[in-house]
């Protein structure tokens, strides 16, 4: 109302960790299915887009309860040079996911070549 006066205080603190393992699996999964991770054409750098899903993962792993990560990008082919490109890929993004908590182990590596998603995260209590 008229004349009336008030204060905000804000009170900035990081994220409690209250995210369970289970959760937290669940809530990577739904972000990669969204945003797929996008590169670079034969490259291991991330596009803009990419660089942004890689950005809503950390924001769900700040809150992870877990203490470890195991990813595994699938090559495009078992040839040696796409092998190549999806370590090198993998390692790009366990390098800024490991960003998100200097407590939290990324493991990268190579999820078989053919079927099954393109990126499969496991979350380790």
């Amino acid at each position: 109302p008229t004349g009336w006066t008030g204060q905000a205080e804000f009170d900035v603190a990081a994220p409690e960790r209250d995210l369970d393992p289970r959760a937290c699996g669940d809530l990577l999964a739904d972000r990669v299915s969204a945003e797929p991770i996008g590169f670079q054409p034969g490259r291991a750098e991330l596009t803009a887009a990419g660089a942004k899903a890689v950005a809503s993962l950390r924001a769900v792993l700040i809150r992870c309860q877990a203490r470890g990560l195991s990813l595994a990008l699938r090559p495009d082919s078992p040839s040696g040079a796409d092998e190549t490109l999806a370590r090198g890929r993998a390692a790009t993004i366990a390098s800024a996911l490991a960003d998100a908590r200097s407590d939290l182990r990324v493991q990268p590596g190579l999820a078989p070549a053919g079927g099954g998603p393109a990126l499969r995260l496991e979350v380790q209590p």
